[in-house]
């Protein structure tokens, strides 16, 4: 029986994939059909046919990156909303690790988020994609909510403005892990370190 060939849509992820190895090896200039289509192991001409223009393929790995990343994003809100809803709450030792385990999650995958802050660094702020991978995307606007709710099950007032600062700590650790290389320095403490604060001042107001 012989090999069954890649679906439209197979083919347009395995494209995305290897347009995320070259950018994150390489950097986005290198990106070009020819070059997909040799790390992809695709006859030439192939990425061409599924993304005819280089602007269209980097839609392709953008999309591909936020599809991703919704994805965990809304597994680890199901894990803190359950745990919100258990009989003995949220702690903050529970919430530090959950975000420092999302943290070592997205760090593991060096590919991709070397990927992500190549494009940040290289679309305009104007163009929309670049919206799908900043701050302004869907996946922050839903992390905001969801850790501000467990903000508010700690006691916490002002929860929309301290769950944007928490992201932010979580972004600069993910940033430091993955440009710096250093996967040494633990996360949980630090996240922790952040919300006994945040959680003190609530208490001595």
């Amino acid at each position: 029986m012989g090999k069954r060939e890649a679906s439209g849509p197979e083919r347009r992820t395995i494209i995305a994939g290897a347009g995320m190895r070259i950018i994150a090896r390489d950097g986005l200039r290198a990106l070009t059909h020819r070059a997909v289509d040799s790390e992809a192991g695709l006859a030439q001409g192939s990425s061409s046919y599924y993304v005819p223009t280089r602007s269209a393929l980097i839609e392709l790995i953008v999309r591909a990156l936020a599809e991703r990343s919704i994805a965990e994003s809304e597994e680890a809100a199901r894990s803190v909303r359950s745990s919100l809803g258990s009989a003995s709450g949220l702690t903050v030792d529970d919430f530090a690790t959950a975000i420092a385990g999302l943290v070592e999650t997205f760090a593991s995958r060096a590919v991709e988020m070397r990927t992500r802050y190549a494009l940040l660094l290289e679309l305009d702020r104007s163009d929309p994609l670049h919206a799908l991978l900043s701050s302004r995307s869907p996946v922050q606007q839903q992390s905001v909510s969801v850790v501000g709710e467990a903000l508010v099950g700690l006691g916490v007032e002002d929860a929309s403005a301290r769950a944007a600062e928490l992201l932010a700590l979580a972004e600069a650790l993910l940033a430091h892990r993955v440009v710096a290389g250093d996967t040494s320095s633990p996360v949980t403490p630090v996240v922790a370190s952040y919300l006994r604060g945040v959680v003190r001042a609530r208490g001595q107001e």
